[in-house]
C-alpha cells in the first residue's frame, strides 16, 4: 500500500535538511545544468512523477529530487534504494525510467551530490500547494451520484483520440484508449481498455457537474476518493479531456468520441445482486483464485501458499459482466483443451435458481482487426457457476475457485 502523501513530505524534507544522513543525488552529468529557476507548472508535474515513481512506494527510501536542465529539456533526476539496490529514476515531462542496480553507493555517501537551492525552493513551494490541494479536496468529500441526464450521456463507450465515424469500437483495430462507463447496474462504474490486452475496472463514487464540466470521482479499493477525470461536453457523440494542471504524465487535451452503445440482452435475466455476488463493482474488479489441496484458503488468498503448483502456474479468474458493451472472463490458467480462457466474450448469463449462473460463452481468438469480429470468435460453450459462499465452482474448467477479501483479491488493481 503505498503511503500518505503528508508522510512523505516529513520524510522528503528530512531528506532535503540532512542529505548525507538520508539519501541524495548522483553527480550531475557534463551537460546537465542546475536548476535555476521558480517553481511553475513543468516543475510540478516532475515533482508529480517522482511522487507517483519512487517517493509513494514504500518498497523505495527515495532521495530528495534534484532538477536539472539538459539537452532533451528540463528533467528530474533522484536516486532511490529498494530491492534491487541503488537506482536512479529519470522523469521528463511525459516519460519516466527507472534504472536499477546502478552500483553499490550507500545512502549517505560523501560521493553523491545533493539538490541546489532553487531545486529545494521549488520542491517546498510544490509540496505547499499540494497538501493545500489536498486539503481542499478533503473537504470535498464524496461527490453525489451523477443526475440522470449526465449518466444517460456517459453511459456506453468512447474512445480517446479519434473519430471512428460511426463504427463500434469492437469492430475496429483502433489502439487508443476506450472508456466505458456504466450506471444501470453498477450504480456507477468506469472500464478504461488500453488495446490490446489491458483493462481497468473503477468504481465511481460520484460525479459533479458544473454546466459542461465533468468531473468524475473514483473509490479506491481501500475506500479513499480521487478524482480520476474531469470533461467537458462537446455534442451529443463527442467531450473533451480536461487534464489536471501539474499532474504526470503532461497530457494534452484529447477528444473522445462515442463509440458503442449498451447491449442490456446479456445479463437481463440475472438480478443486480448475483452480478455482484459474483463481480463486485470494485475498483480492481474481483478476482477468483484456485483453491489448491491440502492449502488454508487463507493462505492462497494471501499468496503465502507454499504447496501446489508455482505460483506463475496458479489459475485464477475474473468476470467483467456489468459492461454495458465489452462482457467477458480471463482466466490465467484456466483451460478448455488447448485453449486458454482469456478474455474469451460471454454471450448471455442466465440465472437457474439463486446460487447457480449458466454463461453462455464463446471462445476469443487472436485474430482479425478488431476486438470482437468474425475472424475473432470462435467455438460457443457454456459454463456453469455455483456459489458456494466462500468458494465458487465451474464444473466445466474442473476447478473450484476462492472469494478472497477485496485487499487480497486477484483483481487488475491500478487506481
Amino acid at each position: 500500500m503505498r503511503w500518505s502523501f503528508r508522510l512523505f513530505v516529513l520524510a522528503v524534507c528530512a531528506a532535503l535538511s540532512m542529505p548525507h544522513r538520508l539519501t541524495a543525488f548522483a553527480a550531475p552529468a557534463a551537460d546537465e545544468a542546475p536548476f535555476d529557476g521558480a517553481a511553475n507548472a513543468d516543475t510540478d508535474t516532475l515533482f508529480d512523477c517522482y511522487w507517483h515513481e519512487v517517493a509513494s512506494d514504500p518498497r523505495f527510501k527515495a532521495g530528495p529530487p534534484r532538477l536539472v536542465r539538459t539537452p532533451e529539456g528540463l528533467q528530474l533526476h533522484a536516486d532511490y534504494w529498494g530491492p534491487r539496490g541503488h537506482g536512479q529514476l529519470m522523469c521528463a515531462l511525459t516519460t519516466a525510467r527507472m534504472e536499477n542496480g546502478v552500483d553499490d553507493v550507500q545512502p549517505g555517501s560523501p560521493d553523491i551530490a545533493s539538490p541546489g537551492a532553487a531545486s529545494r525552493r521549488a520542491f517546498t513551494d510544490w509540496t505547499a500547494r499540494r497538501l493545500a490541494e489536498e486539503h481542499r479536496l478533503s473537504g470535498v468529500g464524496q461527490r453525489p451520484a451523477p443526475d440522470a441526464d449526465t449518466a444517460a450521456y456517459l453511459e456506453g463507450l468512447w474512445l480517446v483520440g479519434a473519430d471512428p465515424g460511426g463504427v463500434t469500437c469492437l469492430a475496429t483495430a483502433s489502439r487508443g484508449t476506450e472508456l466505458e462507463f456504466e450506471f444501470a447496474r453498477s450504480g456507477g462504474r468506469l472500464l478504461v481498455f488500453e488495446p490490446t490486452d489491458l483493462f481497468t475496472p473503477v468504481q465511481i463514487a460520484g460525479i459533479t457537474r458544473n454546466g459542461a464540466l465533468v468531473t468524475v470521482q473514483g473509490r479506491g479499493r481501500d475506500g479513499r476518493l480521487k478524482d480520476i477525470m474531469t470533461l467537458k461536453i462537446v455534442d451529443d457523440r463527442h467531450f473533451q479531456s480536461v487534464p489536471a494542471p501539474g499532474r504526470f504524465p503532461r497530457r494534452a487535451a484529447e477528444i473522445a468520441a462515442r463509440c458503442g452503445v449498451p447491449d442490456r440482452g446479456v445479463t437481463a435475466g440475472v438480478s443486480t445482486a448475483q452480478l455482484a455476488a459474483l463481480s463486485p463493482p470494485i475498483s480492481g474488479g474481483w478476482g477468483y483464485p484456485e483453491a489448491i489441496d491440502g492449502v488454508d484458503d487463507a493462505d492462497v488468498c494471501a499468496g503465502k501458499a507454499a504447496a501446489g503448483p508455482p505460483a506463475i502456474d496458479r489459475a485464477s479468474l475474473q468476470f467483467e459482466l456489468y459492461g454495458p458493451v465489452h462482457y467477458w472472463i480471463f482466466g490465467m490458467n484456466v483451460r478448455r483443451g488447448k485453449h486458454m480462457a482469456i478474455y474469451d466474450y460471454v454471450r448471455s448469463v442466465r440465472a437457474v435458481d439463486d446460487r447457480v449462473l449458466k454463461l453462455t460463452m464463446q471462445t476469443h481468438l487472436e485474430a482479425g482487426a478488431g476486438w470482437d469480429v468474425p475472424e475473432s470468435r470462435g467455438e460457443i460453450y457454456e459454463i456453469t457457476v455455483i456459489d458456494r459462499g466462500s468458494r465458487i465452482e465451474i464444473p466445466e474448467f474442473h476447478k473450484t475457485f476462492i472469494r478472497c477479501d477485496p485487499a487480497q483479491s486477484p483483481g487488475m488493481h491500478r487506481l
